[in-house]
């Protein structure tokens, strides 16, 4: 059974050799008759080709007799011998006119009198023109004079022509009875031929008529079929029309012969072989230029002068040494076949005994393969069930580590020691996690655990936690809102963990290998059909490779699925296919490797070969991603743009009752890592805070329940251009007008067109409408006149996005400022207040910071300004478009936050108002700027100076630290650039004595010292010799800062 196949395969070719011999001989039966048949062929279509040109020269027959008839009238006319010219003016020159304007093709028409008076009518272009002689004396002369072309009257001035009329055919017209036919030239133009018709006049004078030679031939010669060459020449050698490029005819006793010529016109050969001219001689076979050609010669008449129609129409190949050449191949066929047929004899003989060693060698790797199989599960189930012990052993470990820390002075070398453990620990933990996800995929004991979230406060809780990570490489992190479809279904079931660690491995990537640019988050969601979610169900069964053995079974189950999705068609989606794209501008994959990423243990060099790992992660995120009911693929991108685009899909359960996402909840700061699979180190966790929002497929449902005079206005000016495009189309989507400023002079130039726009439509503004718009921006106001707030999407806002009645204010301006895309904040500050000042329109405006710089000045913005710390997009962009008047009836700015008392938690990002007896900020308004080369030292210290309402700027070294202090003072701005410097001794490029050291030397001329502070686990008095004021023992915690800040100001 095993040779079947081959057998098969040469028993087939056998049968096709077989076939092709029994055919060649009818092929060549064939071939000869389609020779014979051509050859018929070509002769029909000479004679048929001849029989219309000599159709279309008897049509012209009627036209010779025009000169004939048009002498009778003139002589009937011209009943005396001796006319003037005044006769030929009134009698000859109305009749030729009439005659010139009706014959066909007639472009000359004359009279020539014997004693010397002329006069002609003739065609120039569009123009007619009329010659004429009045005199005959010996030297005559001929006058050009333009005619009306309606009434055949002369105007203008006359000219005198240059031109002779040769008067040799006049004589032999005049000695005729009847007419005579010659060529002849135009009388304005000796290059243009013309067929001349003439007769005599009572003998007193001569009448011609002269037809445009290259309009009688082409009617003549109109009809070319099949790449045929046709000649027309008169008898005595004049050629009027050349057939075939380069080939000339000669014409010679009755019959013509061809030369070959070049495009001077020398001749460079003379063919063989001569054509006949006479009604009854055949066809003539002769080999032009390398083709064989039937020609045929046959004299015709032309307007009386007697021509000859040769036609040459090619023979289509089919000649003698093309017959030879047919039974070449033929013979070289027939040899083929006798060596194909002795070749598959040997190939068979050898391909029997090859087929039976490779199914020895067949079974014996079979038989390795299903042993190793067998030790790789069994290694997979031991590595599976022994997780909970490993696990046990990693959290104690972990345990006696932190309660080692705390038997430890801090600072000291073991202390740095027991960190450094937890974190090779918490790295152990992440690939642990990694192995054992693998080897539970593979044993398949991999399960999903539902549970009720909602995926829009997931999705910005993701984004913010990779966002810090991302800003500290100079990358922005976006997550684009798409059609907000999310939004509509937030709430989902599904496995919110593994959904999470799919996520959380791609962004890790992508933040990992993408240095500049930014990264995109886009979500989106749309229906799931019954068909597709049954094909997804199945997509790593394996009786999907079993399905062509059952296709009858199959199509009865595809008319079941049919009947089943019709009769569900109209019931509400239990579930919604979402998709998700993580896409970055970083060095990209090569698209050779598209399929290998997803492999375990496959890892991309090419694209940096410095980064560490073990090459499971995507391997694991395809392989959830799949258990979720999806794929992942990496999509393609446009020529020109760099990085990756990772898509992939998961299927989630829709809950039951409110689909819509709740923006009301608050939002907090925490420590720590996600399961881990987010970036090393401390990050900042933000839990999204969002609002309801209401009827939104795919764009937000507005509702317009009252007339407005004109709608908001919203200034974008955001430096990074992928958050700029994701907001603008957003808001866009919302029917919002949006203006788009991309650099800091523009938005000067936007800001005063609007103000114009606003008094001319406007006028002065209603004192009523200010003042409850002023009283109702106090809401964001913080108490004691501090003119800043903070807004991260935890304040109250209105819970859904339509419009309502509040839309009678007038054109309301919404500015959302980034304050790290201009050169200065108070170059900005300046512009938007000179807009501010003697505005009739209501205004508000939103500054974006960012938390690694703090650029904004909050001792100089406005009380109502609103300042975002946290990324602009999730919830605290959908919070923005709410404070415009259409969004919200007003409750937005009338709604006054409650005072956090002593016992309830900060929250960074709420609009409140901070009062000193209510607020746990004892930092606020103040400027720090950390000085730290360990990555996770400063994120600490960030973290814990921001938890207390201060302002962070951070840098690695000493020299940069010198650098900030050195721009902060040479702006022109009375207030030190940092309240406070939190000093690292020990720092390469530059320690914090030397940086220290120089900072003072250049706060003297300024007149200002700000205060260091020390940060390190080894001080000694050195500190205060070299300038720092006070100093702290590593690490860094709230109460030593504190009691630090209250030491010095004391």
């Amino acid at each position: 059974m095993a040779l079947q196949p081959l057998s098969i395969v040469i028993l087939l070719a056998y049968g096709a050799l077989i076939t092709l011999i029994s055919l060649t001989p009818c092929w060549y039966v064939m071939v000869t008759h389609i020779e014979k048949q051509a050859n018929l062929s070509s002769e029909n279509i000479v004679t048929q080709l001849q029989s219309e040109i000599k159709y279309s020269a008897e049509l012209l027959h009627p036209m010779k007799s025009s000169s004939t008839n048009l002498a009778r009238l003139l002589s009937s006319r011209l009943d005396s011998t001796n006319i003037s010219f005044s006769d030929i003016e009134t009698k000859v020159a109305p009749l030729l006119f009439e005659a010139f304007e009706t014959i066909p093709h007639l472009t000359q028409i004359s009279y020539i009198g014997m004693e010397g008076l002329f006069f002609s009518y003739c065609s120039d272009h569009d123009q007619a023109l009329a010659i004429y002689s009045n005199s005959s004396s010996n030297k005559i002369l001929y006058y050009v004079h333009p005619v009306n072309n309606e009434t055949g009257k002369v105007f203008g001035e006359a000219i005198i022509s240059n031109s002779s009329i040769s008067t040799s055919w006049i004589k032999k017209a005049a000695n005729i009875s009847n007419e005579f036919a010659s060529l002849g030239t135009r009388w304005t133009n000796g290059h243009d031929l013309l067929f001349l018709n003439s007769a005599r006049v009572n003998k007193i004078g001569v009448i011609s008529l002269g037809f445009s030679a290259k309009a009688i031939t082409d009617s003549v010669t109109r009809v070319n079929r099949l790449g045929t060459g046709t000649y027309l020449a008169t008898k005595d050698g004049q050629i009027l029309v050349e057939g075939i490029q380069h080939i000339r005819l000669v014409i010679s006793n009755d019959s013509v012969s061809f030369q070959s010529v070049n495009a001077n016109g020398d001749v460079i050969k003379n063919y063989e072989g001569t054509v006949t001219c006479k009604d009854e001689a055949n066809a003539s076979s002769l080999n032009i230029q390398n083709t064989q050609y039937l020609i045929r010669c046959s004299p015709i008449d032309i307007l009386g002068i007697e021509s000859v129609n040769v036609l040459a129409v090619p023979r289509n190949g089919f000649d003698v040494s093309y017959k030879k050449m047919g039974l070449a191949l033929l013979n070289v066929m027939l040899v083929m076949i006798l060596v194909a047929v002795l070749g598959f004899l040997f190939i068979d003989g050898r391909a029997i005994r090859r087929e039976m060693h490779l199914c020895a060698s067949l079974i014996k790797q079979k038989e390795a393969t299903h042993q190793a199989e067998r030790k790789n599960m069994n290694k997979s189930l031991a590595v599976a069930s022994a997780s909970h012990d490993v696990r046990t052993s990693l959290a104690g470990i972990t345990a006696l580590i932190k309660i080692s820390s705390k038997l430890v002075p801090p600072g000291s070398e073991l202390a740095s020691n027991l960190i450094q453990m937890e974190d090779c620990t918490q790295d152990l933990l992440g690939l642990l996690n990694s192995i054992l996800d693998t080897s539970k995929i593979e044993v398949g004991k991999m399960e999903l655990v539902e549970e009720e979230f909602d995926l829009s406060h997931f999705l910005e809780e993701v984004v913010d936690i990779y966002h810090l990570v991302a800003m500290e490489k100079g990358v922005d992190l976006v997550l684009d809102p798409c059609n907000g479809s999310v939004i509509k279904y937030s709430r989902v079931k599904g496995d919110r963990g593994r959904l999470k660690q799919v996520l959380c491995n791609l962004l890790n990537n992508a933040v990992k290998f993408t240095n500049e640019g930014h990264i995109t988050v886009r979500v989106w969601a749309r229906k799931q059909t019954l068909s597709s979610s049954i094909i997804k169900t199945n997509q790593n069964s394996f009786m999907k490779q079993l399905s062509w053995l059952f296709s009858k079974k199959k199509n009865e189950a595809d008319e079941d699925i049919e009947k089943t999705m019709n009769s569900i068609q109209q019931d509400p989606p239990r579930s919604m296919d979402f998709t998700f794209e993580v896409d970055d501008t970083g060095k990209g994959i090569p698209k050779e490797n598209y399929k290998s990423v997803f492999e375990n243990y496959v890892q991309v060099k090419e694209t940096n070969p410095v980064q560490e790992g073990t090459g499971l992660g995507l391997g694991i995120v395809q392989s959830l991603v799949r258990l979720m009911h999806g794929d992942i693929e990496i999509v393609d991108k446009n020529i020109g743009e760099k990085g990756t685009c990772f898509r992939f899909n998961v299927l989630l359960g829709l809950c039951e009752g409110e689909t819509v996402t709740d923006f009301s909840t608050k939002e907090g700061l925490e420590y720590g890592t996600s399961n881990g699979t987010q970036a090393r180190g401390r990050t900042t966790h933000a839990t999204s805070s969002s609002s309801n929002i209401c009827s939104m497929s795919p764009m937000y449902h507005m509702c317009n329940s009252s007339p407005r005079l004109e709608p908001s206005r919203v200034v974008l000016f955001i430096g990074n251009v992928e958050r700029r495009r994701t907001c603008k189309r957003f808001m866009k989507s919302l029917g919002i007008k949006v203006k788009v400023v991309k650099c800091q002079k523009d938005l000067f130039d936007t800001l005063e067109e609007i103000k114009q726009k606003g008094r001319r439509s406007n006028g002065p503004s209603s004192p009523e409408s200010s003042s409850n718009l002023s009283s109702s921006h106090n809401s964001f106001s913080r108490a004691k006149g501090v003119p800043l707030s903070f807004m991260d999407g935890t304040e109250y806002m209105s819970p859904v996005f339509k419009k309502t009645n509040f839309g009678t204010v007038a054109c309301f301006v919404l500015i959302v400022i980034d304050a790290n895309a201009g050169s200065s904040f108070s170059e900005l500050f300046g512009i938007v207040s000179k807009f501010k000042k003697g505005l009739s329109n209501s205004c508000n405006v939103v500054w974006l910071d960012n938390p690694h710089m703090h650029r904004i000045d909050s001792r100089i913005i406005d009380q109502n300004d609103i300042v975002i710390s946290k990324p602009f997009h999730g919830s605290r962009l959908f919070q923005v478009i709410m404070l415009l008047p259409e969004y919200d009836n007003g409750s937005v700015w009338q709604s006054i936050k409650k005072p956090h008392t002593r016992n309830s938690p900060v929250h960074q990002g709420e609009i409140q108002e901070c009062e000193d007896s209510s607020c746990y900020k004892p930092l606020h308004c103040k400027k720090f700027l950390v000085v730290e080369d360990t990555k996770i030292l400063r994120v600490i210290a960030t973290n814990i100076l921001g938890s207390l309402g201060a302002t962070v700027e951070q840098c690695e070294n000493g020299k940069e630290a010198v650098m900030l202090v050195v721009e902060g003072l040479k702006r022109d701005d009375p207030n030190p650039p940092y309240d406070y410097i939190l000093m690292d001794c020990q720092m390469p490029v530059m320690d914090g004595f030397e940086a220290t050291r120089r900072i003072r030397e250049m706060e003297k001329p300024f007149g200002v010292r700000i205060p260091i502070i020390a940060l390190s686990a080894d001080i000694d008095r050195s500190t205060t010799v070299t300038g720092m004021d006070f100093y702290i023992e590593k690490p860094l915690r709230k109460e030593h800062l504190l009691e630090a800040i209250r030491i010095l100001n004391s």
